[in-house]
This record gives structure tokens, sequence and C-alpha cells, in this order.
């Protein structure tokens, strides 16, 4: 049987599609034998260490908040890696489907800002919005909500203590850009190239040794593409990235 150039193009598209999957996998299966596991026995110890700080008669009442607030942070970005992991078996098995709804822009914000608040304030980082027009559009609030948390939450690892991220938000024609910008560590031209390619992560450590896997921007990357929307991103070590989604107003998705 002689094989048609649309079929040897289709089999070159079935194995490098099987390729990805494989590394999909890979990376999936290293994360729950290492990063999944590494911050519940960090919290064992740190719960630990704060029992005993607080059985003692004349407990230390700063080391007992600083132990409080590590198994806080930890305990975030164990949640936030979970929901991930969730949404990115989800995404590798086909059974994420956009199901656009009339939605505001306030209140996709809100939902993305809600579980991030706690974290923010550990690190004294303020989160900024400025004034815009609360547009009501079609879109998954899911996907978006899933979208902004990401970048937010990355936003916020690698801002300075002390510093803000500040969201801007405009209409331009039928789209709506909403820009995340941080004042932070930034990244150089290769990690930039990186983003977005589960072949390429290569995760870093946020300012206050936070851990990453880089798997929430691979999530950003698909469900920006699920909405009809693209993004940008810019940045410059040693002052911060922005990133910016294009989403169009009236998703047909």
């Amino acid at each position: 049987m002689l094989l048609t150039i649309d079929d040897i193009t289709q089999l070159k598209t079935q194995e490098l599609r099987l390729k990805e999957l494989d590394e999909a996998k890979n990376k999936f299966f290293s994360i729950f034998a290492h990063d999944l596991r590494s911050p519940f026995s960090a919290l064992i110890g740190l719960t630990e260490l704060l029992y005993k700080e607080l059985d003692e008669v004349k407990a230390d009442v700063e080391e007992a908040k600083y132990y409080s607030k590590q198994i806080n942070s930890l305990s975030y970005d164990t949640l936030i890696l979970l929901d991930n992991l969730l949404e990115w078996s989800k995404t590798l098995l086909g059974l994420t489907v956009s199901k656009p709804g009339e939605i505001l822009l306030s209140e996709a914000l809100h939902q993305s800002l809600k579980p991030l608040k706690s974290i923010a304030n550990n690190k004294k980082i303020a989160v900024v919005i400025n004034e815009y027009e609360d547009l009501k559009f079609t879109a998954d609030i899911h996907l978006l909500v899933t979208i902004i948390r990401n970048i937010l939450s990355s936003a916020i690892k690698f801002s300075l203590p002390e510093s803000e991220v500040n969201i801007h938000i405009n209409r331009q024609n039928n789209h709506v850009n909403i820009a995340i910008t941080d004042h932070g560590t930034g990244m150089n031209e290769e990690t930039l190239k990186s983003l977005f390619h589960i072949d390429k992560i290569n995760p870093a450590t946020g300012t206050d040794s936070e851990k990453g896997t880089g798997i929430g921007l691979i999530i950003c990357g698909e469900y920006i593409k699920k909405l009809g929307g693209i993004i940008d991103v810019q940045s410059t070590p040693g002052n911060g990235s922005t990133f910016t989604i294009a989403l169009p107003l009236h998703n047909k998705n």
C-alpha cells in the first residue's frame, strides 16, 4: 500500500504529538516524584518545630510567627501546584473544553486575586489595579481566572519584597488588553524563549526562595489559545517583567 503525501504528513504530526505527550508524561511524573513530595516533607518539619515551640512554657512568639508564615506560604504554593497539575492533566487528556458565557472583567479579577492576597501580604507586595472600564464580554471565566491567577502568582513570586505588581487594563477595538507588571528579578533572552514550551521548562526560585515548576505558564499558553487570544512577554534582567494578554471581547470558541 502506497502512502500519499497527506498520509505521511499526518503520520509525522501524530509522531510529533506522541513525542510531546511522552515528554509531558515524564515531566508530570517527575513533579509528583519530587516537586510534590518535597513541600509535604517541609510542612511536616515546620509543623513539628511550631508544635515544640508552642509547647514550651516560654514560647518565642516571633519564632512561632515565622514558622506560621512559612507554613502558610508553602501550603499556598502546594495548593497552586496541585491545581495546575489537575488543569494540566485535563489538557493532556483533551478534557479541557471552553464554555463561553457572559462575564464581568471585575469578577474575573476578584476571583484571581482572592487566593493570592495572603502570599502577597507575606512579602509586603501591593497588587495595584489601574482604573478601568468594567467590561462585560464573552469568555470562559474558569479559563480566564486560571490564566490571570497563574501570571499574578508568578509576578508575586519573582517580585522584590515591599514592591508592587501593577495591573493595567485597556480596551483596544474589539480586544481587551490585560498587562501584569512586576518589579523583580526579570528574565534574560534565553529564559524568555523557553516560556510556554514543555520541553524547555527551567524552573527558577522566587525572591523568597519559593519553588516553581513552570507548569502554570504552560497552562496559560494553552488556555489563552482556547480563548482566541495572544500573550506577549517583555522582560529585562533586574528590572521585572510584563505579561500582556490580549483577548477578543466576543469569543466564539
